[in-house]
């Protein structure tokens, strides 16, 4: 018998472990390749979801620029104040227990039960100005509550809490409205900056509010004015505008305060002794300089409409004040003159 090479083995004396190491030898090459082709076919598939990624991303894109540069409107965000809308629908009547009182606007019933310091509503024709208006113990509750009366840095729109504003009652001779100013979504009384431009005044002339029982009571814009209300800000005098109870005889002073501070005119909008006046009241934060902050506001004047008087607001003669008076903080920031310095300020 042939004597075999100490080194040398046959197939017949390999163990299993010994075969199929052997087969993973012989099959490594294939294995290889295999797993190569799955990596392309991998990389193939990112390489089309990433396509079709980015021609979405593209084509979201155009149809925005399209529809910007061809004025169609953009689906609207969602909004971020109370809607009105939905709390109609939502809400019943005694959802809080509140007995509402007798007489009340069918239209007003499930706001109120809602919330009961709600005393109806205000609107400027075409702005963002549309809210119910509502009415604290103080000036402070509703300046950061909503109408759901929850911490809200946005606040609501209320009432001065002085203001008579119920059925039959007498209105004071300065109603004031109170309300923030927030440029996202145009919310509360953002608008009422744009009154410093006279060509948007010709465009909204009136100011509309409505009690909860259904009286309307409208008002001629005649003014909108830039105002300090810290003594730092203004030489120390301060237009004191929210005055709710000014009397009669002080009237004609303190319009001609407004007159000389707002930045439009109207000769065709008259002031006269015994007009009820309302004023719409912000925040502005046009004379703010880097990280300085300053309580400066921006205020809209309206006369109440006369017995018989027609709601037509002629401004064809309305005109921009050349020269309106400004807060001392302004003519420091400008480094020019203020020519009113010496011109005495309302109740001073």
């Amino acid at each position: 018998m042939e004597k075999r090479h100490e080194d040398e083995r046959y197939l017949d004396e390999l163990t299993d472990v010994d075969e199929k190491a052997a087969d993973g030898k012989a099959q490594t090459p294939q294995k290889k390749e295999r797993l190569s082709m799955i990596l392309l076919c991998a990389l193939n598939v990112a390489a089309l979801v990433y396509l079709v990624v980015a021609l979405h991303a593209y084509f979201a894109v155009k149809s925005e620029l399209k529809a910007e540069l061809s004025g169609e409107a953009a689906e609207p965000p969602a909004p971020m104040f109370f809607d009105v809308t939905k709390v109609n629908a939502d809400l019943t009547p005694d959802l809080r227990g509140v007995k509402q009182p007798d007489g009340m606007s069918p239209d007003f019933l499930r706001l109120y039960a809602a919330n009961d310091d709600v005393i109806g509503w205000i609107r400027i024709p075409d702005t963002c100005i549309d809210y119910p208006m509502l009415k604290g113990e103080d000036n402070d509750y509703y300046e950061r509550r909503n109408y759901y009366e929850e911490h809200d840095e946005r606040g609501s729109v209320w009432l001065d809490y002085r203001n008579p504003f119920g059925p039959g009652q007498a209105l004071d001779n300065v109603s004031v409205v109170w309300g923030h100013s927030f440029s996202e979504h145009d919310l509360g009384f953002y608008e009422l900056e744009d009154y410093l431009d006279v060509d948007y005044y010709k465009s909204h002339p009136l100011i509309e509010t409505e009690n909860l029982y259904g009286e309307v009571y409208r008002w001629k814009v005649f003014g909108c004015m830039i105002t300090a209300v810290e003594d730092q800000d203004d030489n120390g005098q301060i237009f004191y505008y929210w005055n709710t109870q000014l009397a009669g005889d002080e009237q004609p002073a303190f319009v001609e305060e407004v007159y000389r501070r707002s930045w439009f005119r109207n000769p065709m909008v008259d002031v006269v002794l015994g007009d009820k006046l309302i004023c719409l009241s912000t925040c502005t934060y046009m004379l703010n300089v880097g990280r300085e902050y300053h309580e400066i506001r921006c205020v809209l004047f309206g006369r109440l409409l006369r017995d018989g008087e027609s709601a037509e607001v002629d401004v064809s003669m309305a005109y921009e004040n050349p020269s309106p008076r400004m807060p001392q903080l302004y003519y420091d920031q400008k480094g020019i003159e203020n020519p009113y310095r010496a011109t005495p300020v309302f109740g001073f």
